[in-house]
């Protein structure tokens, strides 16, 4: 068995071509529509959020329940929110 000192981590049987040559991505390197398409179920999460927490419901546990949806559902939560929850606020007076 070989002893640690002799053992190389960074050999080419050990690492794959691509990654041999440097080719990792990073945030820099992506495209416009890549950084979107990372970015935008975050918005929706997050407008979710913000609207449940401005809006009333018929209960508290409700706007609670639709939250926890969208924070810890980052797709689901946010793309139900948006379709079935705006619909269950109840209407503010002015």
């Amino acid at each position: 068995m070989e002893s640690g000192a002799d053992v190389n981590l960074f050999t080419e049987a050990a690492i794959p071509e691509q990654t041999a040559t440097g080719a990792f991505m990073t945030l820099l390197t992506l495209q416009w529509w890549q950084l979107a398409m990372l970015f935008l179920p975050a918005l929706l999460n997050l407008w979710g959020i913000w609207h449940a927490f401005r809006h009333e419901f018929a209960t508290p546990f409700e706007r609670v329940l639709w939250m926890m949806a969208c924070i810890f559902l980052p797709l689901i939560g946010g793309l139900a929110y948006l379709l079935f929850g705006m619909r269950r606020t109840v209407p503010t007076k002015p």
